[in-house]
């Protein structure tokens, strides 16, 4: 998608992006900066997850509002920048989504197992979850001359 319409690619990012965190947030308004720090304050939100959300709302909102440089040209989503905000969405679903369903469980399981009782074998859907949820992103200091991280 991103190779035919960066921008398209870029604002579907964004859309998806504020749906979660209306979705967290349990609202029908508000800009999606506002509903980034609104999030960020109810949560224990990684900088990295932070930094990620951000990047999808500002090439998003190239993509959505238009810009233009000095010049009076618009300025365009470019292909890898889109790849990288289709990339970086799995990293805040899981952020979101997967994390907090794995702690609850391994909490429960915990739970009954310190009380002396056998919670039992974990269900397929568990298992796939707990086989398939890739590492969390790894911070780094490091960044290329645009300034993402290497």
């Amino acid at each position: 998608m991103e190779h035919i319409s960066p921008n398209s690619a870029a604002f579907l990012c964004r859309r998806q992006l504020e749906i979660v965190l209306r979705q967290q947030l349990k609202t029908k308004r508000g800009m999606l900066g506002t509903l980034i720090d609104q999030y960020s304050s109810a949560q224990t939100l990684p900088p990295l997850v932070a930094d990620l959300m951000n990047t999808i709302r500002c090439f998003g909102n190239v993509a959505g509002h238009g810009e233009q440089d000095d010049s009076g040209e618009w300025i365009d989503v470019e292909v890898g920048e889109a790849a990288y905000m289709l990339d970086a969405l799995p990293h805040i679903y899981r952020f979101v989504y997967v994390e907090p369903a794995v702690r609850e469980l391994m909490r429960q399981r915990a739970e009954a197992k310190n009380k002396g009782k056998n919670p039992g074998s974990l269900s397929a859907a568990s298992q796939f979850v707990l086989a398939q949820t890739p590492p969390a992103p790894q911070e780094t200091a490091e960044r290329d001359e645009d300034g993402l991280p290497l």
